[in-house]
């Protein structure tokens, strides 16, 4: 049990470019918790997009007085440093301070090792996970009880012996027999020939043409999970942006949302229209946050 110490840590994001506004870190030695730490942050400029306001409540003016990243860095740094850090969904997290540590040209501390229990529990979302055992989630989507849910689970599965693959979760997912991660972040079982195409899908020009009006006189269809929004909020958005919500991938169809776990039949007949040289615009979940960001602001700007 002695050997079970490590820094649990999340991240709350203030925009869709994941610069953070809080930071939740619980530090674990013996098996125990034994500090919880808090850091609001103020994010460049304390701007927000509406989304992310709507996933954690943390809002301008609660941080308009906070300090910035850079500011708190010294502090950060030194709970980081030399040890394992976990996170539910690592590569979220990593990116985030990621984005932090280059916009701040800060230095980056060595850390042990890595640890990713959204991996550990087979891609389940940390609410299922804490479910499936028993435990109780209060205030989710606050860094400090998301990175403390996360320790724990982490203590559950090292010193209780918690074996994930026996968990009966909320929302079960098959596990993958292949584990690939994409250009957008989600797992896809498919062939290595497949990936490699799917990573291709995703246009590299969507920054020249973002606009509110990107699905004007536009067929578009999702395939694939999105967490960002609901199906049926986007096709609403889609409605009233002047496109039309399609039902199946067609010759007929002009934009395709990628989102996690898309079909790979349906990854397949991408591929062949686009081959055959029809014009399909494929975007990924961050492209479609970049755009949600952008109506929210003109309903801003025309209010």
């Amino acid at each position: 049990m002695s050997k079970c110490s490590f820094v649990a840590i999340d991240f709350e994001t203030a925009t869709t470019n994941r610069f953070p506004c809080q930071m939740g870190i619980v530090v674990v030695r013996g098996g125990q918790i034994v500090e919880k730490r808090e850091y609001l942050i103020k994010p460049p400029e304390n701007k927000y997009s509406r989304n992310c306001i709507n996933v954690h409540g943390i809002t301008p003016d609660k941080t308009k007085y906070c300090p910035e990243f850079s500011e708190l860095w010294p502090e950060i740094r030194e709970y980081l440093r030399c040890e394992v850090v976990v996170a539910h969904n690592m590569d979220f997290d990593f990116s985030v301070l990621d984005t932090a540590i280059r916009y701040y040209e800060l230095d980056c501390p060595p850390v042990l090792s890595y640890r990713c229990t959204c991996s550990l529990y087979n891609g389940n979302k940390l609410s299922s996970v804490i479910e499936a055992l028993g435990m109780e989630l209060n205030n989710h989507h606050d860094a400090v009880a998301d990175a403390e849910m996360c320790a724990k689970i982490f203590i559950a599965h090292l010193i209780d012996g918690v074996d994930p693959d026996e968990l009966i979760y909320p929302e079960p997912k098959k596990k993958p027999d292949k584990q690939q991660r994409n250009t957008f972040g989600s797992l896809l079982t498919v062939d290595e020939d497949l990936l490699s195409k799917v990573r291709e899908l995703t246009n590299d020009a969507f920054e020249l043409f973002l606009s509110p009006s990107i699905f004007e006189s536009k067929r578009v269809i999702n395939t694939g999970d999105l967490s960002c929004i609901s199906r049926n909020e986007l096709k609403q958005i889609i409605v009233d942006t002047g496109g039309k919500y399609a039902s199946s991938i067609s010759k007929s169809v002009d934009i395709v949302i990628l989102g996690q776990n898309p079909g790979p039949k349906k990854i397949e007949m991408i591929i062949e229209l686009q081959e055959s040289g029809h014009s399909i615009m494929c975007l990924n979940e961050p492209q479609l946050e970049k755009f949600l960001d952008l109506i929210e602001y003109g309903k801003e700007r025309r209010s």
